[in-house]
């Protein structure tokens, strides 16, 4: 008999979102506030409940489908997830189809940022806004997790390019307005940046709460991070958050998610009572 000839090939793709998740978002809390004990008070961010469960459910749904499941001709055996705030799980199929789940201890801090710009479909604004810059949403996206398939199969795997863009314009002021985020000097909030390791820093801007129901109440030495979208101005007519959003990501003030909820589930009774 041939030998065999199988290779091991590894894809990843990272799984983001621009503001078209919220609408899906705010159904979810309103759907898991009626069916949970304590409903969104139980949750320490229901955002990113949210984000995992369905990361978590679309790769099951994906992955133990009927039809056989194929990464450049071969079948998958395997994947890992990395989140964003440096949580990692490995997965792996059984040859009866069923996924076990091993998650790891350690943390595991990916730069999305240096993920997606692999891609060639963002640029990353390393001169001012540190962002990365899309060239259809602008810096109105968010990246959420970074998922490696492996599979075993033949070594004609298909390969592609990368796409290659043009870097965005950005104004002298963003460096500045970055300059300010980053060398505020209090002691709470986003101005407590100062000597912080990139890695530190991230976890910091990602993990803080601080109060944001409305713009007025947002701490003055946050404010420049959230400027700092701004200063681009590709994709910001058509793709820039609706202000609950875009505090909300910022802030994590559980407040804004109580008031959205209210506004979703009164606009869910008007919408009912039009169609009675």
């Amino acid at each position: 008999m041939g030998e065999e000839n199988f290779v091991t090939t590894r894809m990843r793709v990272e799984i983001g979102n621009t503001k078209h998740i919220w609408p899906f978002f705010l159904s979810w809390m309103s759907t898991h506030d009626q069916k949970s004990e304590g409903g969104l008070s139980r949750l320490t961010d229901p955002f990113d409940h949210f984000v995992e469960e369905n990361i978590l459910c679309v790769l099951e749904r994906c992955l133990t489908s009927s039809k056989p499941t194929e990464l450049d001709g071969g079948r998958i055996s395997s994947y890992e997830l990395f989140r964003s705030d440096g949580r990692r799980t490995m997965i792996v199929i059984n040859d009866d189809g069923m996924l076990s789940y091993y998650p790891h201890e350690e943390s595991f801090l990916v730069s999305m940022t240096r993920v997606a710009t692999t891609t060639g479909k963002y640029w990353n604004d390393h001169e001012a806004t540190k962002l990365c810059v899309h060239p259809e949403y602008g810096t109105w996206t968010a990246f959420r997790a970074v998922v490696v398939f492996t599979s075993r199969g033949d070594d004609s795997s298909r390969s592609s390019s990368p796409i290659v863009i043009t870097p965005a314009p950005c104004p002298r002021i963003a460096k500045s307005v970055f300059n300010y985020a980053l060398n505020g000097n209090t002691e709470n909030g986003y101005g407590s940046t100062i000597g912080k390791e990139w890695d530190e820093l991230c976890k910091y801007l990602h993990g803080s709460i601080v109060p944001g129901s409305t713009w007025e109440k947002v701490p003055e030495t946050m404010k420049p991070w959230i400027k700092l979208r701004d200063c681009i101005s590709i994709g910001r007519e058509k793709w820039k958050y609706d202000e609950p959003q875009l505090l909300y990501h910022y802030t994590k003030d559980l407040e804004i998610l109580n008031m959205e909820l209210r506004r979703f589930k009164d606009e869910q009774r008007r919408e009912d009572s039009v169609s009675l």
